[in-house]
């Protein structure tokens, strides 16, 4: 009995605690673009390429699958997959006018040679815009794993994907600065802050948020950038100074004084901005204050003991 607990406990080490990575250490491949915007404004096929590129010494085997997904409603630009018993007859139907094309032809199963390439294109028959929403689904590329398993989120670990964000119709966008925190006393080398990014309308939104600090006297002392970003319709997302690209352009941290900064959104439409203000409050510039403040008020007392 002791001998049969201990090959299932060994067979639990090798299934589970191996990372997956060692199952496909010798395959290796990427798709390209990562991310495929698309904006059908008119009733067509639309179309988009995507290229495989197999960096592994050996021969790959490619299964292609669709994937659509939402967002996950946790503010930080993560998407969960949308279950087929979830599918809506919208959806489905969408999806059935999706095709991976690889010369003309249609393909669900790819192989491609070893350090070769493969140019494929995405075509989506959207016909007559019935409706002005969006779609969002990953064409994944998933290795045949040679290892006999049944299970599935080992299939997902060795497979790559494109993102493809459809957008269909002339809806207009509608973007809102929900929110711009930034502590009135700042004691850090870098700003603290964080906002939010509210996308209340059908269609996805392209940004690429930054920020402006300028001293009491107007003059720019730094610049805050982040990369371009796509908010999902219907969705908000929440950036923290943790995500952001600080560019100083004074060579140093923020002086003692009050500082303005300005929050700019350029999207697609149209720019918004909105403003919040801090004190630079230094830890080393309130020590040296603290202490003159000490010793004024010592020898403030020690003058008048000596007059009285």
């Amino acid at each position: 009995m002791k001998k049969l607990i201990s090959v299932l406990f060994l067979m639990f080490l090798i299934n589970y605690l191996v990372p997956s990575k060692a199952l496909a250490e010798d395959i290796s491949f990427g798709v390209y673009p990562p991310i495929i915007k698309i904006r059908a404004k008119s009733s067509s096929k639309v179309s988009a390429a995507i290229k495989i590129k197999n960096f592994s010494g050996r021969e790959i085997s490619l299964q292609v699958v669709l994937r659509p997904f939402e967002d996950a409603k946790t503010q930080d630009g993560q998407f969960k997959f949308i279950l087929y018993k979830d599918y809506t007859n919208e959806l489905a139907n969408f999806l059935s006018k999706i095709r991976i094309v690889e010369k003309d032809q249609s393909v669900s199963e790819l192989i491609i040679g070893p350090e070769q390439e493969k140019n494929l294109n995405l075509i989506i028959d959207i016909g007559k815009l019935s409706e002005h929403r969006d779609y969002y689904f990953s064409a994944v590329f998933l290795t045949h794993n040679n290892h006999s398993s049944s299970n599935s989120f080992t299939r997902i670990i060795q497979g790559v994907g494109s993102n493809i964000l459809v957008s269909m119709g002339d809806g207009q966008q509608n973007l809102q600065i929900e929110d711009f925190t930034v502590p009135f006393t700042q004691t850090k080398k870098t700003l603290d802050f964080s906002f939010i990014l509210t996308n209340s309308s059908d269609r996805f939104s392209t940004i690429k948020p930054y920020i402006l600090v300028k001293n009491i006297f107007g003059k720019q002392i730094e610049r805050i950038d982040f990369s371009q970003t796509n908010i999902l319709a219907k969705s908000s997302r929440n950036f923290t100074a943790k995500e952001a690209e600080f560019i100083n352009t004074k060579g140093g941290e923020f002086l003692l004084g009050p500082y303005t900064t300005t929050l700019i959104l350029n999207n697609e439409e149209k720019i918004l901005t909105k403003n919040a203000n801090f004190v630079s409050l230094p830890l080393k510039h309130v020590l040296i204050l603290t202490l003159i403040l000490i010793f004024l008020i010592f020898t403030t007392a020690r003058i008048k003991s000596r007059v009285f």
